[in-house]
């Protein structure tokens, strides 16, 4: 076993890249320092690189939310409809992204990426333009903490989101069909469309408005709106003054994903880059563990 430590702080993925760099093994394996895993997952894994078309393996992120906070629940209830996409996105062309704390790419396939890239994001595409797959797999498990409070959970997103859309921006000719094919419309359905919900949202609440006065069903639309958005600020305002209401919270986290959503696009566009961040999770681990790759030689 090696540490690698960085003498510069450039953030994840650069440590990434100079892990990758030291390596000597097939297949490397990337974590975080906030997870843990099951005994099996290099078990699970690592079957599926015996075909040759696979050049990433995803494992599966289970949340714990032991504070039971309706932060942790709405995240929850958010990862399982990502888990749904990923398990369907595997089986149609490959995915996407893949959850940053477990996933396996053979050494010969990884590509060095910029160092504000969203690696796990990126890392996807990457491999697809080699003619490689990646695929998922839920018999490898590995577990996090969710966060706890809005605040955190809404500058995470917030930073993923930007890194995101740079990494779209910088490989737009992948949401060409004619050349990606499916890919690029998994791209274009799970990323572009859902980061573009907040002007969609606006557009409904607007146009439902103006119908309303002339229609009962869109003044029925248009209240089911505002509802929802009330009961997302008073959850919101209520969390301010101590009081957790797990009843609200997927309201509550609906509107703090769109919103976080709106100040991605806005950061990136402002070109704000995210290529390092401070811990968020209320874990006991040293400074910026993430940083400090472990290389198994």
């Amino acid at each position: 076993m090696e540490l690698i430590r960085q003498n510069e702080r450039r953030g994840k993925t650069a440590a990434q890249n100079l892990a990758v760099a030291g390596a000597t093994g097939e297949i490397i394996l990337f974590s975080d320092a906030t997870s843990m895993y099951e005994p099996s997952v290099l078990k699970e894994l690592l079957p599926n690189f015996a075909d040759k078309n696979v050049g990433c393996v995803a494992g599966r992120l289970a949340y714990i939310d032991s504070s039971d906070s309706s932060i942790g629940k709405g995240a929850k209830k958010y990862w399982n409809y990502e888990t749904f996409l990923k398990t369907n996105e595997s089986l149609a062309c490959s995915l996407i992204g893949v959850s940053g704390c477990i996933y396996a790419v053979r050494r010969n396939a990884y590509v060095p990426m910029y160092d504000e890239a969203c690696s796990d994001f990126l890392i996807c595409t990457l491999i697809y333009r080699q003619g490689l797959r990646t695929v998922y797999h839920p018999g490898a498990v590995c577990y996090e903490e969710t966060n706890t409070r809005s605040s955190q959970e809404f500058r995470m997103r917030v930073r993923v989101i930007s890194q995101t859309f740079t990494d779209l921006w910088r490989n737009r000719d992948m949401l060409n069909p004619a050349k990606a094919g499916f890919y690029a419309v998994q791209l274009i359905s799970h990323k572009v469309l859902r980061y573009a919900m907040p002007l969609f949202l606006v557009l409904t609440l607007v146009t439902s408005g103006i119908l309303a006065r002339s229609s009962i069903l869109y003044l029925a639309i248009f209240a089911l709106q505002l509802f929802v958005y009330s009961v997302a600020i008073l959850d919101w305002g209520l969390q301010w003054t101590g009081v957790d209401m797990k009843l609200l919270a997927i309201p509550r986290y609906f509107c703090l994903a769109n919103l976080a959503s709106a100040a991605g696009f806005y950061h990136f566009i402002r070109g704000n880059r995210f290529a390092h961040w401070e811990p968020i999770r209320d874990v006991n681990v040293d400074a910026n563990p993430i940083e400090r790759p472990v290389v198994l030689r």
